[in-house]
């Protein structure tokens, strides 16, 4: 389903007998990778409200097989990152590394963004820096790439207001976080948008 006024906001509602969805926690690797994405969507989600970290590990130990990437696990490594967010706050974010293109990372400062809005950007700046100090470590640049990702999912996938929220942050890292807005616009943004002779023209 999703939110009339704000169609970005999507939700999935999926009933089912809790104790299947414990047995297929329980599921090797192998199995999981053989589900659809849909039940495999659900298998995560209920894993990370659960346990946030272990379902990160488990995703990294099914889609990655002897240092190879075997499937995307960006969405759901976002699913992760938000129940994260959830459960621990912006603080969460330290359980994350840079698999699956720091869809976990992103799915942390998305979810503080879709709660707080706009009044969490200037939060989320001071949370970016005081975790991965730019003198110290580049790692500050996901942080703002995630917040590109969580402010258009705030504003409907308006990408005009998603980038003029982006230049509440420092003007050195506004850019990071356009490149969020841009990301998740490519990818979400309504098929009546898309111009089928000039593809481009979305950007």
């Amino acid at each position: 389903m999703h939110d009339h006024l704000f169609p970005g906001l999507t939700m999935d509602v999926v009933v089912e007998d809790s104790s299947k969805n414990e047995q297929a926690e329980r599921l090797d690797t192998s199995s999981f990778n053989k589900l659809n994405y849909s039940k495999q969507k659900t298998i995560i989600r209920t894993m990370a409200k659960r346990d946030p970290k272990a379902a990160w590990e488990y995703l990294k130990k099914a889609f990655i097989v002897n240092g190879e990437v075997v499937h995307d696990g960006h969405e759901l490594a976002h699913i992760i990152g938000n129940e994260t967010y959830s459960k621990y706050g912006f603080e969460g974010i330290k359980i994350c590394d840079y698999k699956f293109s720091n869809g976990c990372q992103h799915g942390v400062a998305e979810k503080m963004l879709l709660d707080g809005g706009k009044n969490a950007v200037k939060d989320m700046e001071k949370e970016c820096l005081r975790i991965w100090p730019p003198e110290k470590s580049s790692d500050f640049a996901s942080c703002y790439h995630g917040a590109g990702h969580g402010l258009i999912g705030w504003r409907g996938l308006d990408h005009k207001k998603a980038l003029g929220d982006c230049d509440s942050f420092k003007l050195q890292y506004a850019e990071l976080c356009y490149d969020g807005v841009f990301m998740e616009y490519a990818s979400s943004a309504p098929i009546k948008v898309l111009n089928k002779k000039n593809p481009g023209a979305m950007c």
